[in-house]
């Protein structure tokens, strides 16, 4: 008997009051994959999912958030708390600094925010900040930044920061509610199966189907490294050093694919952008322009390069691990073999030629002599 897990049909969006508030339903999954593929999902969307938040506060004649701001109701904390829960989006990566002049009287709301930069996007722009009397008068600065989770202020870490700058705690996962619930599900005289729903609401900078399909990547990702079998071992000489496990290069089956893949040019790689540069800036003054080129190389020798980090190792050991490939190895072996077998095909060709043409010379010295 062939035993064959039950994959889910498809993905059913129900319910779905707007956008950014949906109810997500897999069916049909085997037992307990319900609650695997929920929980998972549900600590991805809470923790893992990128957004921006208000870093820092800096407004004039204030030193420290327990002062007060002369002809304003709230005091500094009360300002920052309501500036932590602004909601807010950047539509350009390179903003970061949001400056405006505020006038009594009337009320401080999240729009002079929006207004000051059209880079920003405020969620609600009537989101009270503070009210202030007819002769207040003083001027802000903002500093926002992306980042996922809750950041505390003692880890903040602010690009350029001005003198009396106050940092502040922020949170900049843009989802606000996950759950998951686990229900019987019956497929034809079957009732032993389950499906999984999800319930998504996020603050309204990213719509609950981006957000989860957000997550459902980044735990792809993850859980490629195990279907490629990616396993790395701790080297015993160099603690800090990855290193991949040795295999068997000499299947017949895997030297003409061994080929093929040395003689690639480097740029036909999908590699990323940092990792592409620092291979273009050269290894040891050498330029590697082949796959063949690089492996020639060990680990040391591309940790060794500026720039590149055990993280663009790790993304060109991956490439080449997928290919039964490692760094250090000897690509003679491959390369002499294609170009002995190219010279061994040509002084056959010649050989050829030599025969057909002593046959052809004999062939007209019979009709001479006929």
């Amino acid at each position: 008997m062939i035993y064959q897990i039950q994959m889910p049909e498809k993905v059913i969006l129900e319910e779905c009051n707007s956008q950014y508030h949906c109810n997500f339903i897999m069916q049909p999954l085997e037992v307990g994959y319900a609650s695997t593929i929920g929980n998972a999902l549900r600590r991805v969307l809470l923790s893992s999912i990128p957004g921006a938040a208000i870093v820092g506060v800096k407004i004039s004649d204030v030193l420290q958030e327990f002062q007060s701001i002369p002809h304003v109701v709230e005091d500094v904390s009360e300002i920052i708390l309501n500036l932590k829960e602004v909601k807010l989006k950047l539509t350009d990566s390179k903003v970061n600094k949001v400056q405006f002049h505020v006038e009594g009287p009337g009320t401080l709301t999240a729009k002079a925010i929006q207004d000051a930069n059209s880079a920003v996007e405020v969620m609600d722009p009537n989101f009270h900040i503070a009210t202030m009397s007819g002769k207040a008068d003083f001027d802000v600065e903002l500093r926002i930044e992306k980042g996922k989770g809750y950041v505390p202020s003692e880890e903040q870490v602010i690009t350029e920061p001005t003198v009396g700058m106050l940092i502040i705690d922020a949170v900049f996962t843009p989802v606000l509610h996950v759950n998951y619930s686990v229900e019987p599900q019956r497929v034809g005289n079957r009732t032993d199966y389950e499906r999984l729903l999800l319930e998504v609401k996020t603050d309204g900078t990213i719509t609950a189907e981006e957000a989860v399909n957000i997550a459902s990547s980044i735990l792809v990702d993850h859980i490629n490294l195990f279907r490629n079998e990616l396993f790395f071992y701790e080297d015993d000489q160099t603690s800090s050093m990855l290193k991949l496990h040795k295999y068997d290069l000499t299947k017949p089956m895997d030297r003409e694919r061994i080929k093929k893949v040395l003689l690639t040019p480097l740029k036909q790689i999908q590699f990323t952008m940092r990792t592409r540069n620092c291979l273009n800036a050269g290894i040891h003054g050498k330029f590697p322009e082949t796959v063949a080129d690089l492996v020639r190389y060990t680990e040391n020798d591309l940790l060794n390069v500026k720039g590149l980090g055990t993280t663009s190792l790790t993304e060109i050991v991956t490439f080449l691990r997928m290919h039964s490939l490692n760094l250090g190895i000897d690509v003679d072996q491959y390369l002499n073999e294609t170009a002995e077998t190219n010279t061994e095909q040509q002084n056959e060709e010649l050989n050829t030629e030599q025969i057909n043409v002593e046959a052809n010379t004999e062939q007209d010295a019979e009709q001479d002599t006929d």
